[in-house]
């Protein structure tokens, strides 16, 4: 996967440390699976299916680490799936509108969703 996204131009971390907020205190650091251009979290499995427990795992690495955007990525057995979860509890970066997210699916937390993911054509 690292290689991959340095191939498409995109900087791949893998297991980058991060800071651990809570209620704005550092309490530790964790290890993503990967971070893609400093900005998007992602997490990769080898699973039967996508479960709740992959879906919370992102939910708390995104509140956690402070990042706006995380990518839940499974290799299973009946192929790759995919779900991007968009933190919106984050304060603003600058005095924009917030953005609407249409088709969204909301779990867990009002302030984080799951976005059904479709793949672009090339």
């Amino acid at each position: 996967m690292i290689v991959e996204l340095g191939l498409r131009g995109l900087k791949a971390t893998a297991e980058p440390s991060s800071r651990v907020f809570f209620k704005d205190v550092c309490v530790g650091d964790y290890a993503a699976d990967i971070l893609v251009e400093d900005k998007v979290i992602v997490e990769l499995k080898v699973a039967g299916d996508l479960n709740p427990a992959d879906q919370a795992q992102v939910i708390n690495e995104l509140h956690a680490l402070r990042y706006e955007v995380g990518l839940l990525i499974n290799f299973g057995r009946t192929g790759v799936r995919f779900k991007r979860a968009v933190n919106l509890q984050l304060p603003p970066q600058d005095e924009s509108p917030p953005r609407s997210v249409p088709s969204a699916q909301s779990v867990a937390s009002p302030n984080l969703i799951f976005i059904p993911c479709h793949p672009r054509n090339p």
